[in-house]
């Protein structure tokens, strides 16, 4: 895992050189990189659905769209209870993170991936991750310094302490985004993607064919719901195919489509965790395709 120059440690009646001052600056400029990162969704899972995490902390965070009094969750094959039987967000104490615990329940390893798979029961999983916290925010380990006069040790090694914990809490690997083709057949597809806001613009890269019956054409709809909002749809005949290429703005109204099909239909302006819906119909057994290339927030509205 890349990361910056190690932190210097300072003490009184050192000198405190360029060097070390330029290293915290270059520490720094890493975290701010870091930021701009690609943001990806989270697809909606269910039960006997495996998917796999990287371990870096000690806290699992799940959520569901419901509820799920009897949906056991397995972490490496290790069962891990009913975290969703009483409320829509649970946390999993994994016993140990890169910032403490001892205990290893679940057989895992630091910056190595596992498994996690619901079990039982009926569970529409909207989002799982890992935090420093249980609570989910991050709280750093030292107050933030104030200087005044002669610079002394204490606060220099504050911000050194306080941009360490950074860079450990929030540089983490991509997730990235699988594109993948889903066969419609004679009836409509929905694909459930949760995302936890970071960036202002949201793309969403995607083809779409109703049908290859190019002697029956039918009226179909492809549509776009973000936060519960329609945002974006296209009727498309059944003998046509559609690209769509299209940028949303989260916070204002400087949507972009940079393909030719469809048009908005209004904005969404999410905060927190919302969620992302594509909806399909298809009307040919064989043929009938929504393929998904790209779906992630970034900070910037130009084509990825």
């Amino acid at each position: 895992m890349i990361k910056p120059y190690p932190l210097p440690v300072f003490k009184n009646g050192i000198v405190a050189s360029a060097l070390e001052l330029n290293i915290i600056s270059e520490a720094q400029s890493f975290l701010d990189g870091s930021f701009g990162l690609l943001n990806f969704p989270f697809q909606h899972t269910e039960r006997d659905v495996p998917i796999y995490g990287l371990h870096r902390f000690r806290y699992l965070h799940v959520y569901s769209m419901a509820t799920a009094p009897t949906a056991v969750l397995s972490i490496n094959g290790v069962s891990a209870g009913t975290p969703l039987s009483s409320s829509t967000h649970g946390v999993v104490d994994l016993g140990f993170g890169f910032n403490g615990g001892s205990s290893n329940p679940y057989n895992l390893t630091l910056n190595q991936p596992y498994s996690i798979t619901w079990l039982t029961g009926a569970i529409d999983c909207r989002l799982a991750f890992e935090h420093v916290s249980s609570s989910g925010s991050l709280s750093l380990p030292t107050s933030v310094p104030s200087f005044s006069g002669v610079l002394q040790d204490t606060p220099l090694n504050q911000i050194c302490t306080n941009t360490q914990y950074l860079i450990d809490a929030c540089i983490v690997p991509a997730t990235g985004f699988t594109a993948q083709d889903y066969g419609l057949g004679s009836g409509s597809k929905t694909l459930l993607y949760s995302m936890y806001k970071y960036h202002r613009y949201l793309h969403v890269q995607a083809f779409y064919r109703p049908s290859g019956d190019v002697n029956n054409p039918k009226n179909n709809a492809f549509r776009i719901h973000i936060g519960g909002v329609l945002v974006f749809s296209d009727a498309v005949t059944s003998d046509d195919t559609a690209n769509y290429n299209i940028v949303f703005d989260l916070e204002g109204s400087g949507s972009i489509s940079y393909g030719v099909d469809g048009h908005f239909e209004s904005t969404s302006h999410p905060t927190g965790i919302y969620d992302i819906q594509l909806t399909a119909e298809g009307d040919d057994v064989y043929s009938a395709v929504l393929s998904t290339y790209l779906i992630c927030e970034s900070p910037y509205t130009t084509s990825l």
